[in-house]
């Protein structure tokens, strides 16, 4: 028992002893962290030294410090981007003595080529116009030198429009709209070529054709000179012969209505009789309007522009212009007569 107690008392004098030796905590002085960065090429590393707190007695006593203990931090590795292999263009590889170009081979002169228009006869009035529009385009391009072959072309395209509107204005006669005014009457005198003026009393507006009858005899017409009321003459050349009671009147068509104050003739006798003939001339108005007459009047003139420029290349621009205007309006003239049919 004795024992016991001494080993008891023993060891709370030893408890006590230790817990003594223990400095206390100082609020005052909290302990410091040292942090020290080694540059290494091994992961960095952080070591933290936390000194023991020091008491008064411990500072008299001992100005050593001791427990420092070392605890490694392990910092975040960086994050490596991978590299893109760069790519690399394999030129060819200079030639030691470089060839000098060779030069292009002179590619020879074109011959010009005729010029070349595929076109049909017209079949109706509608293709009729589109030709004569056509022939515009084709004498407007600007190609030197298919002038000549382009001026044919054209020449040849109005001929045939032509022929179908004369055709055409021959099954569409208009004579039952006319209305017939007697001019006057004349003797045709002499074996030679004679020639009278018949004027008109009072003056007659808007005649559109002139007729002729003969009486005692036929008579041959050379000429006719129609004058209106401004002054202006429009001549025909007949060189037809007018029979003796000819069931049919020999009709001469102006194209356009005009004022008729006079109407100037060549002629002569062609019977054998002995009496001299006579030649009655009579002007008629038509209440309808002769659109294909009108018509085949403009290409005509066009044609005869288009000649012009043939003969006079050099000065072909003034020609090639009126001759383009005449065929503008005979197609409107051919548009007209459609729109007339319609009706």
């Amino acid at each position: 028992m004795s024992r016991f107690l001494l080993a008891l008392a023993f060891a709370a004098a030893s408890h006590g002893f230790s817990r003594a030796a223990a400095p206390p905590t100082d609020l005052r002085n909290p302990p410091q962290i040292s942090a020290t960065v080694r540059a290494t090429s091994a992961p960095l590393s952080l070591v933290i030294t936390t000194p023991p707190p020091i008491s008064n007695a411990s500072r008299a006593s001992s100005g050593a410090l001791s427990g420092t203990r070392p605890v490694p931090l392990s910092a975040p590795t960086e994050k490596r981007e991978a590299t893109r292999p760069t790519a690399s263009v394999v030129g060819p590889k200079p030639s030691a003595s470089p060839t000098a170009p060779t030069k292009p081979l002179a590619t020879p002169a074109l011959a010009p080529q005729p010029f070349r228009f595929v076109y049909a006869p017209p079949l109706s009035l509608d293709e009729a116009s589109t030709l004569l529009r056509a022939c515009v385009d084709v004498l407007t391009m600007k190609d030197e030198p298919t002038f000549i072959s382009r001026c044919r072309k054209v020449r040849e395209i109005i001929g045939v429009v032509v022929s179908y509107l004369t055709a055409l204005d021959q099954r569409n006669l208009t004579l039952d709209s006319y209305t017939w005014h007697f001019v006057s009457r004349e003797k045709v005198s002499g074996p030679g070529i004679d020639s009278d003026v018949f004027v008109a009393r009072p003056i007659i507006p808007n005649v559109s054709a002139i007729s002729f009858v003969a009486d005692l005899g036929d008579v041959f017409i050379h000429s006719v000179f129609v004058e209106d009321s401004r002054g202006e003459l429009t001549t025909f050349t007949l060189n037809r012969r007018v029979a003796e009671k000819h069931p049919r009147r020999e009709i001469c068509y102006l194209f356009f209505p005009k004022t008729i104050r006079s109407i100037s003739m060549e002629y002569r006798s062609q019977g054998q009789g002995a009496s001299e003939p006579y030649l009655a001339v009579f002007a008629g108005v038509a209440r309808r309007e002769e659109y294909l007459k009108q018509a085949c009047w403009y290409a005509r003139h066009a044609d005869r522009g288009i000649e012009s420029a043939l003969g006079n290349p050099t000065a072909a621009a003034p020609y090639l212009e009126a001759a383009c205007g005449n065929l503008r309006l005979a197609a409107t003239r051919v548009i007209g007569f459609r729109m007339s049919q319609s009706w």
